[in-house]
């Protein structure tokens, strides 16, 4: 499952990548830190205890943590969201854990992968389609300060981070097209046309204040055309993302 925070960041637990979805700057977190990130934006901003923390990030996977390593890991969290554009987006309880701040909204996208599909399924499958609601304003009126920070933070943690960016194109005018990976201009062209192709099959459109994600991961085996991801998202008066329509299609054939 991938997220939306605050309308403006993308992040895909499964690569650990956060990605400012209008500027395609992206911090790829190391494996602890996307886990814990990812635990906490399913906690539907509840208060999570340093206990459950330390079992579901470390014991649970074979590792041993502590406090000091928790906290060495939401610092690295917060700088790293706040290199973003975000800060106060995780918030300390004193003496009992850690809790998303309610003004921050987190919408859950669509997962880019799914168990693999049973054989008594029909060859292509419908598309789930969820709805994320309205992002709520983030102030970051020391945006440039945290910033600047965070990108001296970066220049000497090498060893943790490094960037990767979104792929940018329109379908037409008005609607632009925002891609998880690089492909090449016949595999995009192709891809263009699942998009039209999905949006008349659902009756959606994308025009101003609009934008889409796309995704399409290739099967593991010979007998799934694999999975795509398709989100129609409306953008706010920042331009920055405020609410998505998802389409997942698992065993999905284009063309």
């Amino acid at each position: 499952m991938a997220f939306i925070i605050a309308g403006i960041l993308f992040f895909n637990p499964e690569d650990g990548a956060l990605t400012h979805t209008e500027t395609g700057e992206s911090i790829k977190l190391t494996i602890t830190a996307a886990r814990l990130l990812d635990n906490i934006l399913r906690s539907d901003a509840q208060l999570l205890s340093r206990e459950t923390l330390l079992k579901e990030v470390w014991d649970d996977h074979g590792f041993q943590g502590s406090n000091s390593s928790l906290n060495q890991y939401i610092s690295i969290l917060r700088r790293s969201l706040a290199a973003l554009g975000l800060s106060d987006v995780i918030i300390t309880v004193p003496k009992a854990g850690f809790r998303i701040n309610p003004a921050v909204s987190v919408a859950r996208l669509a997962p880019p992968h799914a168990d693999i599909q049973r054989a008594e399924e029909p060859a292509q499958a419908a598309p789930v389609r969820s709805r994320q609601g309205k992002a709520q304003t983030v102030l970051v009126s020391l945006l440039l300060l945290v910033s600047a920070a965070g990108a001296f933070y970066l220049a000497f943690q090498p060893d943790i981070f490094h960037s990767f960016r979104l792929f940018h194109d329109r379908l037409n005018d008005e609607c632009s097209v925002v891609f998880m990976k690089d492909i090449d201009g016949k595999t995009r062209n192709a891809a263009m046309k699942n998009i039209s192709a999905i949006l008349n099959e659902n009756k959606g459109e994308c025009g101003k204040n609009q934008r889409i994600i796309f995704d399409s991961n290739d099967s593991f085996t010979t007998h799934s055309a694999g999975r795509t991801l398709l989100s129609i998202c409306t953008t706010g008066k920042s331009n920055q993302t405020s609410s998505c329509d998802n389409f997942f299609y698992n065993n999905r054939k284009s063309g």
